[in-house]
């Protein structure tokens, strides 16, 4: 059942010109230590842009905390429905249907740290294992500081974990067209298809950490 759950969910994944994604903020402002924020988007290079007022459209819960940093995003998701269903168990873990139950016994760090011990948790919980999700750090200094916060067991083998900045994402600045000229061009080379972020594979981590 599983397999069949990937094979369908990257059938989607590359007939769409979108990637629904998932993110993890946390705050460098010195006032807000702690702070730290979980979103949405189909484009984190320009999200993050928007929460630090770059642009505008961001968050007004970030608007006073700002700068942030974008430490990761999950994408892989099936539909906007399911990405938007994950943001929230991810939020709030304690009201989710799909998740308080598995976490109400447990306790975890506080800000970003324990913002990602909840949502290694989380990829090994039906139905977000069945999704043939991946994990992008947008660099390798926060990705060696959180590592050690999350443990390998029990994650499933197909989801992949990618150190890529944001800035090196040629996806998220290409146009519509381009975007499913590149799905389509996956599709016929069978290459990688769970990924459609695969230009830049030079600094991947296939391994959880």
């Amino acid at each position: 059942q599983t397999q069949k759950n990937l094979e369908l969910m990257n059938t989607e994944l590359n007939s769409n010109s979108s990637v629904y994604c998932c993110y993890l903020l946390r705050c460098l402002n010195p006032k807000w230590k702690n702070s730290q924020y979980i979103g949405f988007t189909n484009n984190p290079p320009r999200r993050i842009r928007q929460h630090n007022g770059e642009l505008t459209n961001g968050a007004k819960k970030t608007r006073n905390k700002r700068p942030w940093q974008m430490v990761l995003f999950v994408y892989g998701f099936p539909s906007k429905h399911s990405a938007l269903q994950f943001e929230w168990a991810w939020q709030k873990p304690k009201y989710s249907r799909l998740v308080k139950h598995h976490l109400s016994r447990k306790s975890y760090k506080a800000g970003a740290d324990g913002k990602i011990q909840i949502l290694f948790e989380m990829m090994q919980m039906l139905p977000f294992a069945n999704y043939a999700l991946n994990v992008n750090w947008t660099n390798q200094a926060l990705f060696d500081q959180y590592k050690q916060l999350v443990s390998r067991s029990g994650i499933p083998h197909h989801i992949r974990v990618y150190i890529r900045p944001l800035n090196k994402l040629y996806f998220f600045a290409a146009s519509k067209s381009a975007k499913k000229d590149n799905a389509k061009d996956k599709n016929d080379k069978d290459d990688n298809k769970s990924d459609l972020l695969s230009e830049y594979r030079s600094n991947v981590n296939t391994q959880h950490p």
